[in-house]
């Protein structure tokens, strides 16, 4: 086992280390333009090794298993050059049990995946012949096993199953792209019927253009685009950046940023979510951290190294592959819902306003101060509780810090994005601007 031989190859070198280990393998098959396009199949398997020597941080990596000696005697050489740090790796006694591999996700063969997109395609050719659908269904396995120098060895599995579609509609005013997304990792059979019915009903309101101006509107952000909206909060609650005083939540903590009814976790144990495990990179048990609670700011997320600097516990936030050193990452994100506010009560209670499907670009935005600008690339007027057309060259910019005080409303169904898990956000005041 490589482990076990690196373990070997260390125990006379008087260092502190800990060894990831990962392997895996993935199958992505591909529609282009309605039709089979590729099925691509990917393997990795490697190992990386972090060493602490004299309080100094070296690292190295190899995918070939016959030059382990090198692996070690680059990692202590490297480490001459590395960054000081007075750490002591972790030793858990317990982790949580974590949902990560479902039986059906791991049964379900490539046909079943296949025939599901051909069903797909065809139930939306059906109703709307002149729509080119793209799709892609990725599945992958992973294994990790990481051991330290402290005597911490545990491992995990998981299944990642993903589903995303995109249709392309060319209209008189251009093309426009309809695109959503399933995580299928814990259950893999869709309800196609319905998912093609919600497609279709996109289709329908984006083939009537309405032209609107710039001003200030309510807006309803749909899953993905508030995923990317809440993306930006989690650049600034990443303890780096507390730790390079670059964030604008470095004085933030414990007061209020947000609505009292704004509740937000960095989930690190949520079933099936891609991000799931026992622990991360460090071998800290992962857990959930409030880092938005009644609207109040309440914790950075860290990786031990900066926890450590700060003087802080990691959050269990240490993202690694075996080619790289641990860095903070957010892991599964949640938005708590609201109670009986589906989507079509909040339309049907807005007088005016713009609801998006999906963003595009980030522009020339300074992000670590919440900055974004975004085209519009899917979005549509609503006037008097009902969608009357779509929008088009339009773009929703703002600051997050600003923008966290004009949510309004949140709603009760959540979309699960594999890493993000989201209902669809109301904003009050927010500038759309128009091309004139």
């Amino acid at each position: 086992m490589i482990i076990e031989d690196l373990k070997e190859l260390l125990k006379d070198k008087k260092v502190i280390y800990d060894i990831f280990y990962e392997e895996g393998h993935s199958e992505i098959l591909q529609f282009r333009g309605d039709e089979p396009y590729s099925c691509e199949k990917k393997e990795k398997k490697g190992v990386g090794l972090r060493v602490i020597k004299e309080g100094r941080i070296g690292f190295s990596s190899t995918s070939d298993f016959s030059k382990l000696k090198e692996l070690v005697n680059t990692a202590l050489a490297l480490s001459f050059y590395g960054e000081k740090i007075d750490i002591k790796l972790p030793l858990e006694k317990t982790l949580p049990e974590v949902k990560t591999v479902s039986n059906s996700a791991s049964l379900v063969k490539s046909e079943k995946l296949f025939s599901m997109g051909e069903e797909l395609i065809s139930l939306i050719k059906e109703k709307e012949p002149e729509v080119k659908i793209d799709l892609s269904i990725e599945k992958e396995y992973q294994y990790v096993r990481l051991a330290n120098s402290e005597g911490f060895d545990s491992s995990y599995e998981k299944i990642i199953l993903g589903f995303s579609f995109d249709g392309l509609l060319v209209l008189e005013d251009g093309i426009t792209w309809v695109s959503d997304f399933y995580n299928l990792s814990e259950n893999p059979f869709l309800d196609l019927k319905k998912v093609s019915e919600d497609f279709l009903e996109i289709i329908k309101i984006s083939k009537k253009k309405i032209k609107i101006n710039t001003d200030k509107y309510k807006v309803i952000l749909m899953p993905l685009p508030a995923a990317h909206f809440f993306s930006i909060l989690f650049v600034g609650a990443n303890g780096k950046q507390l730790e390079k005083k670059a964030t604008p939540l470095s004085d933030k903590e414990g007061k209020q940023i947000a609505p009292s009814f704004l509740n937000i976790t960095d989930d690190g144990i949520y079933p099936f979510g891609y991000n799931t495990s026992p622990f991360d990179g460090d071998g800290i048990k992962r857990r959930r951290t409030k880092v938005v609670e009644n609207g109040i700011f309440c914790n950075f997320l860290f990786d031990l190294i900066t926890a450590k600097k700060l003087n802080r516990e990691s959050t269990g936030n240490s993202d690694r592959s075996y080619e790289s050193l641990p860095r903070i990452q957010a892991s599964n994100i949640y938005i708590e819902p609201s109670k009986d506010y589906p989507l079509s009560r909040i339309i049907k209670e807005l007088k005016e306003g713009i609801i998006i499907y999906h963003l595009l670009g980030g522009g020339q935005s300074n992000v670590l101060a919440g900055e974004f600008n975004w085209v519009i690339n899917l979005g549509f007027k609503i006037e008097n509780g009902e969608i009357i057309g779509r929008i088009k060259d339009c773009m929703f910019a703002g600051n997050l810090y600003e923008y966290l005080n004009k949510i309004i409303l949140i709603g009760s169904e959540i979309k699960d994005l594999g890493n993000y898990y989201v209902p669809p956000i109301v904003l009050d005041d927010c500038k759309i601007v128009a091309k004139i």
